[in-house]
This record gives structure tokens, sequence and C-alpha cells, in this order.
């Protein structure tokens, strides 16, 4: 069986891009960028020191241009929140008075009832059971709200 060097480095690029599956860290996909490099010198019919140097320089151009866009772009974190920080932000509703003297109470979220601390940093009014209020802050298994 006889292989020509194209193949060897579409085989290359092919292998990296499997890597990259279980590793993603974009470093294998660079490199694959690069073999896909060498790949088309060979296709141009340069010879095997140039072949290199193109796949060298495209590994090399990948990683300093298109990994930092790439990670920005698929690894923002500006995925769906779950847990308690999905909460933050959410309206909830005062299922009882709010404390005068600790500023504690308790709100409904979605059906579950939070033991409340509400932020009296700008309070103006007084809040009642039935208010509406916006969840700012989780600590443990206590709400930090403050009035809408």
């Amino acid at each position: 069986m006889n292989f020509e060097p194209w193949h060897i480095w579409a085989t290359v690029a092919l292998l990296l891009l499997i890597a990259e599956i279980f590793a993603p860290t974009l470093i294998l996909g660079c490199l694959a960028v690069g073999a896909v490099g060498g790949l088309i010198g060979d296709l141009l019919g340069l010879g095997w020191q140039y072949n290199s140097l193109i796949a060298s320089a495209t590994s090399i151009l990948s990683l300093i241009f298109l990994r930092p866009m790439a990670m920005q772009h698929w690894f923002s974190g500006s995925g769906t929140k779950t847990g308690v920080e999905a909460i933050i932000g959410r309206v909830a509703e005062l299922s009882t008075d709010v404390d005068v003297s600790s500023g504690s109470c308790r709100c409904k979220v979605d059906g579950d009832d939070w033991k409340a601390i509400i932020d009296t940093s700008n309070l103006t009014r007084e809040v009642k059971k039935g208010s509406k209020v916006e969840i700012i802050a989780v600590n443990s298994a206590v709400v930090t709200v403050r009035p809408i």
C-alpha cells in the first residue's frame, strides 16, 4: 500500500480533531488546522520542508488568533444558570411581613418558601406580606431581597 504525504496530513488532522473531543482545550484543534495547512501545501506540490513550515505557521497562527476567539465564543459562561444561581434576579412574593428589628421575612419563588433578609439600604416604604421583591443574592439557604 502506497501512502502519499497528503494522506498522512489528513490522517493526522482527523486524529487530532477526534482527540479534541476528549480534551476540549482547542489546542489539538489548532494543531489539526496546522495539519490541514500541511495537507494544502502538499496538494500544491511543495516539498516536505515547506509542508512542515506551512503546518507550523498555520498552527501558531490559529493558536494566536483562532483559539482565543473560539474560547470566548464557546466557553464564555453565559449558559443556562442552574441551582441557587438561577433564582438571582427573579421576582418573588413575600409570604410573611418583614420583621422590622431584624429585616427578616419569608418569600416564595416558584412555590418554594425561602428565608429572606430584606436589603434596607434604599428602603423608602413599608414592605408587607404579598409585596413583590427581587432576589439580589443567595447566602446558603437565605436570600437577600429588595422591594420592587
